[in-house]
Protein backbone atom coordinates (compact mmCIF):
# COMPACT_ATOMS: atom_id res chain seq x y z
CA UNK A 1 0.00 0.00 0.00
CA UNK A 2 1.50 3.36 -1.29
CA UNK A 3 1.32 6.23 1.42
CA UNK A 4 2.18 9.06 -1.30
CA UNK A 5 5.16 11.22 -1.63
CA UNK A 6 6.90 11.82 1.76
CA UNK A 7 6.16 15.11 3.63
CA UNK A 8 9.87 16.54 2.84
CA UNK A 9 9.67 15.47 -1.26
CA UNK A 10 6.22 17.11 -0.94
CA UNK A 11 7.52 20.26 0.92
CA UNK A 12 10.74 20.40 -1.73
CA UNK A 13 8.22 20.58 -4.47
CA UNK A 14 5.72 23.14 -2.80
CA UNK A 15 9.06 25.78 -2.29
CA UNK A 16 9.63 25.05 -5.91
CA UNK A 17 6.55 26.29 -7.07
CA UNK A 18 6.39 29.09 -4.85
CA UNK A 19 10.03 29.65 -6.15
CA UNK A 20 9.03 30.26 -9.31
CA UNK A 21 6.32 32.52 -8.50
CA UNK A 22 8.23 35.30 -6.56
CA UNK A 23 8.85 37.38 -9.21
CA UNK A 24 4.53 38.30 -9.46
CA UNK A 25 4.07 38.66 -6.02
CA UNK A 26 4.22 41.99 -3.70
CA UNK A 27 7.47 42.89 -2.22
CA UNK A 28 7.70 42.77 1.32
CA UNK A 29 8.61 45.85 3.40
CA UNK A 30 9.58 44.69 6.44
CA UNK A 31 9.76 47.15 9.98
CA UNK A 32 11.35 45.38 12.77
CA UNK A 33 12.56 46.78 16.34
CA UNK A 34 15.66 44.95 16.40
CA UNK A 35 18.84 44.72 13.56
CA UNK A 36 18.65 41.86 11.63
CA UNK A 37 21.78 39.73 10.78
CA UNK A 38 23.16 38.67 7.71
CA UNK A 39 20.34 39.67 5.29
CA UNK A 40 20.57 37.75 2.22
CA UNK A 41 21.88 39.18 -1.12
CA UNK A 42 19.55 41.48 -3.14
CA UNK A 43 17.90 42.70 0.79
CA UNK A 44 18.60 45.99 2.50
CA UNK A 45 18.43 47.72 5.71
CA UNK A 46 18.10 51.01 6.51
CA UNK A 47 18.23 52.45 9.88
CA UNK A 48 14.84 54.53 11.00
CA UNK A 49 14.89 57.57 13.46
CA UNK A 50 12.82 57.33 16.20
CA UNK A 51 9.05 58.49 16.65
CA UNK A 52 7.05 58.77 19.75
CA UNK A 53 4.88 55.96 19.92
CA UNK A 54 7.11 53.41 17.46
CA UNK A 55 9.81 50.69 18.65
CA UNK A 56 10.14 50.14 14.94
CA UNK A 57 13.77 51.30 14.07
CA UNK A 58 14.99 49.42 11.15
CA UNK A 59 13.05 48.91 7.28
CA UNK A 60 14.43 46.57 4.91
CA UNK A 61 13.63 45.99 1.41
CA UNK A 62 13.91 43.59 -1.48
CA UNK A 63 12.18 40.97 -0.16
CA UNK A 64 8.88 38.22 -0.99
CA UNK A 65 7.30 36.57 1.34
CA UNK A 66 7.91 32.52 0.39
CA UNK A 67 5.42 31.31 3.06
CA UNK A 68 3.75 32.09 6.54
CA UNK A 69 3.09 29.16 8.38
CA UNK A 70 2.44 28.31 12.14
CA UNK A 71 3.39 31.78 13.19
CA UNK A 72 6.54 32.60 11.33
CA UNK A 73 7.24 34.50 8.11
CA UNK A 74 9.98 32.77 5.45
CA UNK A 75 11.11 35.63 3.54
CA UNK A 76 13.58 35.57 0.79
CA UNK A 77 15.30 37.81 -1.77
CA UNK A 78 13.14 38.62 -4.65
CA UNK A 79 15.90 37.09 -6.96
CA UNK A 80 16.19 33.81 -4.64
CA UNK A 81 16.95 30.74 -6.63
CA UNK A 82 17.07 27.35 -4.75
CA UNK A 83 20.55 26.57 -5.47
CA UNK A 84 22.18 28.13 -1.87
CA UNK A 85 19.49 30.86 -1.68
CA UNK A 86 19.04 31.88 1.82
CA UNK A 87 15.91 32.30 3.66
CA UNK A 88 14.92 34.57 6.83
CA UNK A 89 12.70 33.31 9.18
CA UNK A 90 11.20 35.77 11.76
CA UNK A 91 8.37 35.05 14.38
CA UNK A 92 5.10 36.74 12.68
CA UNK A 93 4.20 38.48 16.84
CA UNK A 94 3.98 42.17 17.68
CA UNK A 95 8.18 42.22 16.98
CA UNK A 96 7.85 43.01 12.99
CA UNK A 97 5.28 45.12 10.50
CA UNK A 98 4.92 44.36 6.87
CA UNK A 99 3.98 46.29 4.17
CA UNK A 100 3.37 44.86 0.73
CA UNK A 101 3.98 46.69 -2.50
CA UNK A 102 1.98 45.83 -5.30
CA UNK A 103 4.86 43.78 -8.23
Amino acid sequence: MSRGPAPAAYGLGRALDDAGSLPGRPEVVLYTKEPLRDLPTGASSTRLAPTAGSELRYRYRGLRLLVQANGRLFLVPAHWTTPGGRTLVLPYDNTVHLELVPP
